[in-house]
């Protein structure tokens, strides 16, 4: 399913750049990616300080009858404040994540490269979209989220 491959090359890109920034606290999420052998999908690693989600939507046609379309990708960043009162680590990890986002939007070549998928999906344009940020203080986490579109001919 395209998505679901879509879904996992963000997580992968998300997964290199918070290697590369020294960042292991974070857990990666999929919407379609099944949980590996063993481990509940619906529970947080307790060893984790935070969870980033990642969900791409299904498909949406521009025209009838024609492929080109576009998927909805939402990231979801949720980190437990309790640890990071001062914010610290949360502006490192969102820094990650908006600098992985500003690449694909700032260079066709480096977003194309990314999502081509032989004889799936061939990138035409990437869009970021809205975001929030805040703390929660009922729930004492940090939240930051963000949209982006992907434009491709789906075949």
């Amino acid at each position: 399913m395209t998505e679901q491959k879509i879904e996992q090359i963000v997580l992968d890109k998300f997964d290199a750049a918070f290697q590369n920034a020294g960042i292991d606290c974070i857990q990666l999420v999929g919407a379609w990616q099944p949980s590996e052998e063993g481990y509940d999908k619906a529970l947080e690693d307790g060893a984790k300080t935070g969870v980033l989600a990642v969900k791409v939507y299904p498909r949406i046609y521009d025209t009838p009858t024609i492929p080109d379309g576009q998927l909805q990708v939402d990231v979801a960043l949720t980190m437990r404040a309790e640890v990071d009162s001062a914010g610290t680590g949360y502006l490192a990890v969102t820094q990650v994540v908006s600098d992985v986002l500003h690449a694909w939007q700032k260079s066709y070549t480096g977003y194309a490269e990314d999502f081509r998928i032989q004889d799936e999906f061939e990138p035409t344009g990437f869009n970021l979209e809205s975001g929030d940020v805040g703390l929660d203080k009922e729930n004492c986490v940090w939240q930051y989220s963000h949209s982006f579109i992907l434009r491709g001919i789906i075949t």
